[in-house]
């Protein structure tokens, strides 16, 4: 569901704001780490994917804590929150 369809367009809460951001971010540091291997075009060195995977943790960490930030705010639909917070 895009932020838009949710009514929050143009919300201003840094909460918020950061969770999306955070949250993108993640799926931008895997997709570089581990696209190659899904596209079947062979692996980058490993260490370098170990390190690209880290660097991608640090931001779903971020992300887990802007997720409990905005949760109680009732910004998002409780059944997106619960959903996250199990996949997580």
């Amino acid at each position: 569901m895009r932020r838009d369809e949710l009514g929050l367009k143009n919300s201003d809460d840094a909460d918020l704001q950061q969770f999306i951001f955070e949250f993108q971010t993640t799926g931008a540091k895997l997709d570089g780490a581990l696209n190659g291997i899904a596209e079947d075009r062979g692996t980058a060195d490993p260490a370098f994917t170990v390190a690209s995977l880290k660097r991608a943790l640090d931001h779903l960490h971020k992300s887990q804590a802007g997720l409990e930030a905005v949760a109680p705010q009732k910004l998002l639909p409780e059944k997106m929150i619960s959903d996250a917070r199990r996949n997580f």
